[in-house]
């Protein structure tokens, strides 16, 4: 296994888990901007 390189410019996918809405930021949103719902990182996997 190798570690990723940050890269603070590249963006990162999130979806809300009440909505759905996905948005691309390059710092996490904290909240879901149209419902205030959680977000995941939708590039971790769901275990």
């Amino acid at each position: 296994m190798r570690d990723i390189e940050y890269d603070p410019t590249t963006e990162t996918a999130y979806e809300c888990l009440n909505c759905g809405t996905v948005i691309s930021v390059s710092t996490s949103p904290g909240r879901c901007p149209d419902c205030d719902g959680s977000l995941r990182n939708r590039e971790m996997p769901f275990e």
